[in-house]
């Protein structure tokens, strides 16, 4: 008797905990006026513009977010935005992300490269002078290369994808110290190097 009750016991727990883990259901839109391809729960997705596509997951994996998204352009042209709505499901957003007017002018004799960092992501005790120049840099020129090139007592334009920058300069591959003096005005950031 006291087997059999243990055994029911055993029964009714599990049953109960069969319903412990419930499914999600994550919902990612491209809303860009790109294409965007990412990895999601290790299967690659492309998504064209205006798209979506629905994935019911068990809550057992946790919680699962879209990875290396890849598109045309500066890397940093397209933001995720996700958005959990409880029950309802996890939605993520791929979105443009609008740069700002970046304005430089160059007011050395010498040609210079400028990249910019965003001061919320950019740590100065972990600079390293050998940097990698595609790491969390928020300048795009005309072709979309993430180092702006200036040459000596000249202005160029580009865009920006931060209104907090630090910027960085080098001449060839060395850093250069020179004043660097910028001002946000709109959507507008001016830069002068002397």
């Amino acid at each position: 008797m006291k087997k059999s009750l243990f055994i029911l016991l055993i029964a009714v727990f599990l049953a109960s905990c069969q319903g412990e883990f419930e499914d999600v259901n994550y919902t990612i839109t491209n809303n860009s006026t790109k294409i965007v391809s990412f990895l999601f729960n290790d299967i690659s997705e492309t998504l064209n513009i205006d798209d979506s596509i629905t994935y019911t997951i068990n809550s057992e994996k946790g919680r699962i977010v879209p990875k290396n998204p890849t598109f045309t352009g500066h890397i940093r042209s397209v933001k995720l935005i996700p958005l959990n709505k409880g029950t309802s499901g996890i939605f993520y957003t791929f979105s443009d992300n609008n740069p700002l007017v970046l304005n430089v002018h160059n007011t050395l004799p010498i040609d210079l490269d400028l990249m910019a960092y965003d001061n919320l992501d950019f740590d100065i005790n972990n600079f390293k002078l050998s940097f990698d120049i595609n790491n969390f840099n928020y300048i795009s020129d005309k072709d979309g290369n993430p180092t702006l090139k200036i040459k000596g007592n000249s202005s160029e334009s580009a865009k920006i994808y931060t209104s907090t920058p630090f910027f960085i300069i080098k001449n060839g591959t060395q850093l250069y110290i020179a004043d660097i003096s910028w001002n946000l005005t709109n959507d507008t950031i001016n830069v002068t190097i002397k």
